[in-house]
């Protein structure tokens, strides 16, 4: 076969390149309309103003204060009623206090806070000591040290040992 004469006078054909001949310009165009449109938001929507922090009266006159421990609660080893015989609890305590006065007087009348601990955690179930957190055995406590005492201010009861056997 002969070769067939170009019907466009002798010039090559233009590269035609595809579909992504225009790609850059598309991907231009988006990214100018984005950045627009970013501006036209900004623009049209203003920005939240913060709250300023308002510091009420109580809290600058009331500054804090590290809590207060008695920890000389240590080795309490009772039998519960409830264990019939068969198991011995042994624990120690650490107390926190709201005033310098309480542990003044628990240091004084540190023999009968400890027998007073001692008559209420004989009461209690094995349930009570083996609860994760021990909810009923703190609350007790806490009840009967603060009925027992005269200048009331345990808040809290921290147990730092247990050993149930």
């Amino acid at each position: 076969m002969a070769e067939e004469p170009e019907e466009d006078g002798g010039q090559p054909a233009p590269d035609q390149g595809g579909p992504g001949r225009y790609f850059v310009l598309v991907l231009l165009v988006l990214l100018m309309e984005g950045a627009v449109g970013y501006w036209a938001i900004d623009q049209a929507v203003p920005a939240p103003e913060e709250p300023a922090e308002e510091v009420t009266e109580e809290e600058e006159q009331k500054p804090w204060v590290a809590p207060i421990y008695y920890e000389n609660l240590e080795d309490i080893v009772v039998e519960p009623t409830a264990f019939r015989g068969n198991r011995m609890v042994q624990l120690s305590l650490a107390l926190e206090v709201d005033a310098q006065a309480v542990v003044d007087e628990l240091e004084v009348r540190q023999d009968q806070v400890w027998d007073l601990i001692l008559r209420r955690l004989e009461r209690l179930a094995e349930a009570d000591f083996r609860d994760p957190q021990k909810k009923k055995l703190k609350s007790d406590l806490i009840k009967a040290l603060n009925d027992g005492l005269q200048n009331p201010g345990v808040t809290n009861v921290f147990i730092t040992q247990l050993i149930m056997q």
